[in-house]
């Protein structure tokens, strides 16, 4: 009982303990002896303790390789061989390991330090997976890149035969063919908008005050507005034959341009000439009114032009230049005029008016037995009218009762001269 006793008594003094003779704890100061921890885990037991039934044999086993449904024996040989050689290293590692870790045995307790467990199996197991699951992802890159590759292959013959069939060939020409259509096409859309443009404003479709360079439509509309009335065949062939030789005579005199109060027209009076410019409307007309010598040309006196109000006479005015404004009627005319054409030298084409009275008594105030009657009719700008009257009076005892004592000179020439150079505002 008293060993007992000390034994116990010494048991409990584990402060003092003799070198080399009791193994080091885990927080003394560590030995490195190797690249594996020398110190037994205190959760690991020690091989003497594990019982056999506990006891498993592990063996290495390799896992089987999946192998793609087109990989080759040649990759299969590549993952087999890494397995190996992973599987082989680590067995080798494992040994010397133990070898040189081999724990130190008490020499009186006899019992082993206990050894760290390690688990080679598993680290070889997965570096294999690693490497087979790399060769799996190779694989597969391959498998889609060869995939990516059929589809352009397939895709690059499907357009070669496109192209061979020629179903969407277009030709090289046709963009620049479809442009020159398109260009003569608006080329004539455009010349025909113009040309029917300028038939509108010659027509006078839309009201306007443009002068044309070429009119149309303007002679037209004067030879209706006064109906023609068939003279007889004598009359007209000599109208006509007056017409063909005076009008068409060209000269040129000496004179000076008048212009109208209101600047409607101008107009170049000869030498030698005596008129009056109304101060109270548009007109010239001659200062004596019973007889025409003051249409008397003569190159070495210079025109006498006087400025007076109009005066209300009944004598025949021999010539005269009127305006009329828009809408006013011509009341020199009759029906039974012959007309012409009649252009002035700025190219204003108007209407010539021709009539003879017969030899007998004269029909209506003013008009005397066998005189000649010239009137020349233009439009203006302003839609109104410049009237040119121009009379030959004859000799005869029809004048209300006064005598006429001689004829007029027939001046029709000089006067289509001076009513050639008459310019419309």
């Amino acid at each position: 009982m008293a060993d007992s006793k000390s034994s116990k008594k010494q048991s409990l003094l584990t402060d003092v303990a003799k070198p080399g003779k009791t193994a080091p704890s885990a927080s003394s100061r560590p030995i490195i002896v190797g690249h594996k921890p020398s110190i037994q885990d205190p959760m690991v037991n020690d091989e003497s303790t594990v019982s056999e039934e506990l006891r498993v044999d592990v063996k290495r086993t390799v896992p089987k390789v999946v192998e793609p449904l087109s990989s080759g024996s040649e990759q299969k040989q590549v993952a087999i061989e890494a397995s190996e050689k992973v599987g082989a290293s680590d067995t080798t590692d494992t040994e010397t390991d133990r070898t040189q870790l081999s724990p130190e045995t008490d020499n009186k307790s006899g019992k082993a330090v206990a050894e760290p467990a390690t688990n080679t199996d598993s680290t070889s197991t997965a570096t294999v997976d690693a490497v087979i699951g790399q060769a799996v992802k190779d694989k597969d890159k391959d498998k889609q890149a060869e995939k990516k590759a059929d589809e352009l292959a397939k895709r690059e013959e499907e357009v070669q035969k496109l192209i061979e069939s020629k179903k969407y060939f277009v030709n090289i020409e046709q963009s620049t063919r479809k442009k020159r259509k398109n260009l003569w096409l608006f080329l004539i859309i455009f010349i025909l908008l113009l040309v029917g443009t300028y038939l509108a404003v010659d027509a006078q479709v839309v009201k306007n005050n443009i002068k044309l360079p070429f009119e149309v439509f303007k002679e037209v509309q004067t030879a209706k507005s006064t109906p023609i009335v068939t003279q007889p065949s004598s009359i007209k062939n000599d109208a006509d034959k007056e017409n063909s030789t005076k009008n068409n005579q060209k000269g040129s005199f000496e004179g000076e341009v008048v212009e109208s109060v209101n600047k409607k027209f101008n107009i170049k009076i000869p030498n030698g000439w005596q008129m009056v410019n109304l101060t109270d409307s548009d007109g010239l007309y001659p200062a004596d009114f019973d007889s025409s010598d003051s249409l008397e040309y003569d190159v070495s006196k210079k025109p006498v032009i006087k400025q007076q109000p109009a005066i209300g006479t009944d004598a025949p005015i021999r010539f005269s230049i009127n305006y009329l404004e828009a809408g006013q009627e011509n009341g020199f005319l009759n029906e039974q005029m012959t007309k012409t054409v009649f252009a002035l030298d700025d190219g204003t084409k108007g209407v010539r008016y021709y009539y003879q009275e017969p030899l007998k008594d004269a029909e209506g105030p003013g008009a005397y037995p066998g005189e000649k009657q010239y009137i020349y009719e233009f439009e203006s700008s302003d839609d109104g009218k410049v009237v040119v009257v121009y009379r030959i009076l004859e000799k005869n005892k029809y004048n209300f009762a006064n005598e006429l004592p001689k004829s007029d000179p027939d001046r029709l020439e000089l006067i289509e001269k001076v009513i050639k150079t008459l310019k419309i505002n």
